[in-house]
């Protein structure tokens, strides 16, 4: 398997990762608009590429689009994690 083999299959598990724990943690309809339909494309189509998960969208969007759609998925999680970390040692105080 080449780097971008590598790459694309690294990229692609990460963004499965991603919605998995949006949709744990937040809720898919906490999500805004194009964030809920990454979530609702990715469960529907974990193995394809984002290029092919954004042609899926409507209207379709580009790999760059869905890449950042990721980025702000995982931001979102990030986010939330680390509140419930703060609740968790202001309770334990």
């Amino acid at each position: 398997m080449g780097r971008s083999g590598i790459e694309k299959f690294s990229l692609d598990q990460l963004a499965n990762c991603g919605r998995v724990e949006a949709e744990r943690l937040i809720g898919l309809r906490a999500l805004p608009p194009a964030l809920r339909e990454f979530c609702l494309l990715r469960r529907a189509n974990p193995d394809v590429s984002l290029a092919a998960l954004g042609q899926r969208c409507s209207p379709p969007a580009s790999k760059s689009a869905m890449y950042h759609r990721f980025l702000r998925l995982q931001s979102l999680v990030d986010e939330k994690i680390a509140a419930s970390a703060d609740d968790t040692t202001s309770t334990t105080r």
